[in-house]
């Protein structure tokens, strides 16, 4: 089969199509035909060897749509000829974790979301990773809150915003360097759209903030918080692990939490597909493009994701 394989970290000129064996489907697993792969930022970050449970040579991608291929023992809840979308996310050892820019992928059954006919493939792939880690990560934010979002332009910020607003926030600011981008985040249901430049003359009376940035900023959002706001952490764009103050989180009672889909599919798969299930039946008309590229452009989607340029999501015609 083709399939995009990473032998060396670095660049995207790492991002090379090669052909390989199909996987097969273990116990509890599937595999599935695939017609697209989403690309989103982590993925830049997996090239580059930023993580540890990434070993070479590794074909990337954690996010597919397309038709189920051949069931492993025990699975009884699909089927081949079923239209799906999976999860990629599971790091553990053998938990068929990435694999997403090839013709087959192997996937957890517990992770792969049954299709109904007229559900878009596209949108499927672009949105199953960021949307279940949006609605996981908004969890039980009370109806009015006011929340803030950084990297809002990105396919995670989008996705939160669209769960903030199914959840009921009364106020959504989305924080985008991007002025180009700020009409398309109202319209996807934030109800301002603000540089990073702003976010010091915010008023500091945040229920949540939604952190994909990282670095300095991270710290910003955390002062604007309210006493009990809830500070979460979903990315670090900017690279930088600024540390923040435990005496100030201790004496203002503020909840900080990590969150990342990966470190919660192998421990909560039930718990994650929940998730993705919900996030698929968010709006995402009202999201902004989706640029979907050939799989031998994945080299490009990286780079345009690195720069900033193009849409937040991309997504990799595979058939």
């Amino acid at each position: 089969m083709k399939a995009i394989v990473i032998r060396e970290f670095g660049n995207a000129s790492q991002l090379k199509l090669d052909h390989v064996s199909p996987p097969e489907a273990g116990p509890g697993e599937v595999t599935i035909d695939v017609a697209y792969a989403g690309v989103g930022f982590v993925d830049t970050l997996l090239r580059a060897g930023k993580f540890a449970f990434a070993k070479l040579p590794l074909i990337p991608g954690i996010e597919v749509s397309g038709f189920v291929r051949t069931v492993g023992e025990g699975v009884t809840n699909l089927a081949p000829g079923q239209k799906v979308a999976a999860l990629l996310t599971d790091f553990t050892v053998g938990g068929g974790g990435m694999g997403g820019y090839a013709e087959v992928a192997r996937a957890k059954a517990a992770l792969t979301i049954p299709l109904a006919s007229e559900d878009d493939l596209v949108a499927a792939a672009a949105i199953i990773v960021n949307g279940a880690t949006a609605v996981m990560a908004v969890g039980s934010l009370e109806p009015g809150a006011r929340v803030a979002i950084s990297g809002a332009s990105g396919g995670l910020g989008q996705c939160l915003i669209a769960a903030a607003k199914a959840a009921g926030a009364a106020e959504i600011i989305a924080i985008s360097s991007k002025v180009t981008h700020h009409e398309t985040l109202i319209r996807a249901g934030a109800t301002k759209a603000i540089t990073a430049d702003d976010v010091e003359n915010l008023t500091d009376n945040l229920d949540a903030a939604f952190d994909t940035v990282g670095g300095e900023f991270r710290l910003g959002l955390l002062r604007h918080l309210k006493t009990r706001g809830r500070l979460v952490l979903l990315g670090n764009a900017s690279g930088m692990d600024t540390p923040l103050p435990g005496d100030e989180i201790w004496l203002r009672s503020l909840q900080i939490e990590g969150f990342a889909t990966g470190g919660l599919s192998s421990l909560f798969p039930d718990r994650v597909a929940d998730a993705a299930r919900a996030a698929l039946s968010l709006d995402h008309r009202s999201m902004g493009e989706i640029a979907v590229l050939d799989l031998h452009k994945a080299g490009d989607a990286h780079t345009a994701l690195q720069t900033r340029q193009g849409p937040g999501k991309f997504v990799l015609r595979v058939r």
